[in-house]
């Protein structure tokens, strides 16, 4: 029998809009360390002695790392509590940074980044489970969307942040005591002002019997195994902008430094834009049918974009104009998929959520790798992976809708 969780604090001052603007600054924690780390590789690769097409080793490890951490606190929350689980994401998070910030090699660099991505793993998995703690429905995918426009500071800050260092003739090394502090002061609200969103926790979580049979209770799922393979075609469409874009920027534009930052960070005006209206369509249109009209636009967008790369008429400009609109579709999709996927698992919140955002992060990072390496710097390659993925996504969503229709998932 579930036992009642014995790390309850005193009533919290945070309402429940506070409790969601903290969830979206959790998740905000992986996307700050990889895009403040873009502007920095030159300086990185001269400091730690090696060549710089080596460094985004630092990015693709991270990123495998949030997925394993996720996979790890989900459960660990629904065994011990929210709070204690934040925690101990928060404590490996900084020792990672301090790993990072003082690492005279590429492996030692790439060690502080495993510790710290497997800490990150606590901020999507806890997050969205202290959400689900609360929340239901439709309800749920629209707190997920003011979380997701708080996450969006994190693609917005992070380039600004880094290119701003190097650009003042800062050391890259202080981008990661900046993410230490940060993991520091969320610390520091969790002590002081969290509340336990775990009515009852699971003594039985960890269990390999149990891991294994909540495991199975989502891929045998019909709504969960479909919404989650809309979740990792979406996030297929997200690594290939964040790990091509350097490449692709400097290779067919001669676009690098601040002003990469620059256009980097005004993809994260569509994420704001995107779940602005997210948060307005689902009362209107239900969470199934807004994330179609999502991925509508993302397919559209990205199909007029590799049209214009067909046509050698691109430009850094106009690239990033079309990835601003495709922003506005991506996370709305990735926002709703996850909230219905995870919406009929209550009873195991935190191990749904994990689940879920792994898989996604995991399968999604290996198919995406899987192309950028064929892609390299051809920007037609690249457009027309992303249009594919796009695609894929939209299908998903039509084939659900022609079997179920537009009805909200319920608890």
């Amino acid at each position: 029998m579930p036992e009642p969780s014995s790390f309850s604090p005193k009533p919290s001052v945070l309402s429940d809009r506070g409790l969601v603007v903290y969830a979206g600054l959790l998740t905000a924690l992986g996307a700050f360390a990889v895009d403040s780390t873009l502007p920095m590789f030159v300086a990185m690769a001269s400091e730690l002695d090696t060549p710089i097409d080596t460094l985004p080793q630092t990015i693709t490890v991270f990123l495998f790392a949030i997925g394993f951490g996720q996979l790890m606190f989900g459960p660990v929350s629904d065994r011990v509590g929210r709070r204690p689980a934040l925690a101990a994401g928060l404590a490996l998070y900084s020792i990672g940074s301090v790993l990072c910030y003082s690492a005279q090699s590429l492996d030692a660099m790439l060690l502080g980044r495993v510790v710290q991505g497997l800490g990150a793993g606590c901020g999507p998995a806890v997050g969205r489970a202290m959400l689900r703690d609360r929340f239901s429905g439709d309800e749920l995918a629209k707190q997920f969307a003011i979380s997701v426009a708080v996450f969006s500071l994190g693609p917005i800050l992070g380039p600004l942040v880094g290119v701003s260092l190097v650009e003042l003739g800062g050391s890259w090394r202080l981008i990661y005591a900046c993410m230490g502090l940060i993991a520091v002061a969320l610390a520091v609200v969790l002590v002081t002002r969290l509340p336990e969103t775990l009515q009852r926790r699971r003594p039985d979580a960890l269990a390999p019997r149990v891991l294994l049979a909540n495991a199975r209770s989502l891929i045998t799922h019909p709504m969960t195994r479909h919404f989650m393979l809309v979740h990792i075609a979406s996030y297929v469409t997200i690594v290939l902008v964040i790990a091509g874009s350097p490449v692709i920027y400097a290779a067919a534009f001669g676009v690098t430094g601040v002003l990469f930052a620059l256009l980097f960070a005004l993809h994260a005006v569509g994420v704001i834009i995107g779940q602005l209206l997210n948060h307005r369509s689902i009362d209107r249109f239900g969470t199934v049918g807004t994330a179609l009209w999502a991925a509508v636009l993302m397919a559209l967008t990205l199909v007029a974009m590799w049209l214009l790369s067909a046509s050698g008429h691109a430009n850094a400009y106009l690239i990033s104009a079309f990835i601003v609109v495709f922003a506005i579709g991506f996370l709305t999709v990735q926002v709703n998929s996850s909230a219905i996927a995870i919406t009929p698992h209550g009873q195991i919140a935190g191990f749904a959520a994990s689940f879920v955002g792994s898989s996604a992060q995991i399968i999604g990072s290996i198919i995406a790798s899987l192309v950028i390496a064929f892609i390299g710097d051809s920007l037609l390659r690249w457009s027309a992976s992303l249009m594919v993925a796009s695609i894929v996504v939209l299908l998903l969503l039509l084939l659900w809708v022609r079997k179920h229709g537009l009805r909200s998932p319920s608890a």
